[in-house]
């Protein structure tokens, strides 16, 4: 599964996406300059834990730094 990112000015989007392109879940946070990686992390996680998805099942991370498209990326992945 991969772990699209999407990091704006005042929230951050996240997308998890099937090897098949089919889209899991998407969620998303306010961003703050002040959180540090491991808050993320943290906040990551428990949100992963309540939407019943195993970090572990991550095999690739996608950071679209101020990408104001992230739903009509995510649901047409591309292969590189």
């Amino acid at each position: 599964m991969i772990l699209a990112i999407d990091c704006g000015n005042t929230h951050t989007n996240f997308g998890c996406i099937k090897e098949n392109g089919e889209m899991v879940q998407i969620f998303c946070m306010e961003s703050n300059r002040k959180k540090t990686g491991y808050e993320y992390a943290a906040d990551i996680d428990e949100i992963c834990t309540l939407l019943k998805i195993s970090t572990n099942a991550f095999q690739a991370v996608v950071l679209l730094p101020l990408c104001r498209n992230l739903p009509v990326l995510l649901k047409k992945p591309q292969k590189y």
